[in-house]
């Protein structure tokens, strides 16, 4: 979420920049994989047959998924095809892998129980056609558990860069109002609980790596930066300013997570 996207289309940058981080991604990701184990836990007392997980990644978290309900056939889908390739190499008992677009879920009506989505939302630009394809898939009292980023999130890293050269460098995210607000308008019933998880880097280098390690380093919408001799002195002055920011466990960044429970009603 640092970096900046080219001419191209943000969804092919988007697919292409977590296709390259296929191999070290679970190594890197470890902010994701908190998330995903909380918004699996608020899938708790229910008993899926079919489940989707959609933005699956490198499939670290079908495994969990598949370990907590070993009687639901699971269905997974992602927009990168380095990540579905990744998955299909290296996660068994599938009952289908999909490469699509989490906007067109290719899917027909009431074909799951159970959708799962941890840390895909914040690349949409409006989640209200995510919502209304999602109702769709769901089979009345299904359920979509699904996890995003909100403001705040590597506010951090963004004042560094605005005191650099007086940009953010980091993607805008939707506020938590709108995301549950465009959850009501599609039918869903709402529960929600938003948490604040901070992660300490030893420097700014460390922490540019592990963005990129995850794929996740790509900007919706921004210029392109300043290159050569120019780029290299605005990084050292964003380093000088997030070095204001240190503490003990080292340099933090911070991440505002929402969690929702967003059900069908079943009649």
């Amino acid at each position: 979420m640092s970096a900046i996207a080219d001419t191209r289309d943000v969804k092919t940058l988007v697919a292409e920049a977590f296709s390259r981080a296929a191999a070290s991604y679970d190594d890197l990701a470890c902010v994701q994989k908190t998330s995903g184990l909380h918004l699996l836990d608020r899938a708790s007392g229910l008993q899926p047959i079919r489940i989707l997980d959609i933005g699956c990644g490198s499939g670290w978290m079908c495994r969990h998924l598949m370990e907590r309900f070993p009687h639901a056939t699971l269905w997974v889908l992602d927009l990168a095809p380095g990540m579905v390739g990744h998955v299909r190499d290296h996660v068994a008992g599938l009952g289908g892998l999909v490469q699509a677009d989490m906007e067109a879920l290719p899917f027909r009506d009431s074909t799951f129980d159970l959708l799962y989505s941890n840390f895909a939302m914040q690349w949409l630009d409006a989640p209200e056609r995510f919502f209304a394809d999602a109702y769709r898939l769901l089979v009345p009292g299904g359920t979509l558990c699904c996890s995003t980023l909100l403001p705040g999130t590597l506010r951090e890293l963004g004042e560094a860069w605005a005191g650099a050269d007086g940009r953010t460098h980091v993607n805008r995210f939707l506020p938590a109002e709108r995301v549950l607000q465009a959850a009501r308008d599609v039918g869903f019933r709402v529960l929600h609980r938003q948490e604040t998880s901070i992660v300490h880097y030893a420097d700014v280098f460390a922490l540019i790596h592990a963005l990129k390690g995850i794929g996740a380093n790509t900007l919706t919408a921004a210029p392109r930066p300043a290159g050569g001799l120019a780029g290299r002195r605005a990084l050292q002055a964003m380093q000088a300013v997030y070095e204001r920011y240190r503490e003990p466990q080292g340099l933090p960044a911070t991440y505002e997570v929402l969690y929702c429970t967003l059900t069908r009603p079943a009649t």
